[in-house]
């Protein structure tokens, strides 16, 4: 019976990417009152960066990203749970909001 072994040495070079959303696709709708929406056939957010409520937080990063996590957490909810009775919706969005405040 014949015996191996062997040594090797990992050198690790990048870590992981971290798990984050696609960066969003912004829309310039002056005008119309969504704030977001989700564009199935893209995959991806679609922001109104016309919006009030945008034009305020976008030039203060930290806002931006916490405006843009909530947009997320709207567009999520609607997806997954949009069939549900709006109280339930509502509360799903506040557990999703809850979750993502941890990580902002």
């Amino acid at each position: 019976m014949r015996e191996a072994s062997a040594e090797a040495e990992v050198l690790v070079e990048a870590e992981a990417a971290r798990r984050a959303f696609p960066p969003p696709v912004f829309v310039h709708a002056p005008g119309e009152p969504w704030r977001s929406r989700w564009n199935g056939a893209s995959g991806k957010l679609e922001v109104n960066s016309a919006h009030s409520d945008y034009q305020i937080v976008r030039p203060l990063p930290a806002r931006r990203r916490r405006y843009l996590g909530r947009l997320y957490a709207k567009e999520l909810v609607l997806h997954n749970f949009g069939h549900e009775p709006s109280s339930a919706v509502l509360e799903r969005l506040l557990e999703v909001l809850t979750r993502l405040d941890e990580h902002l």
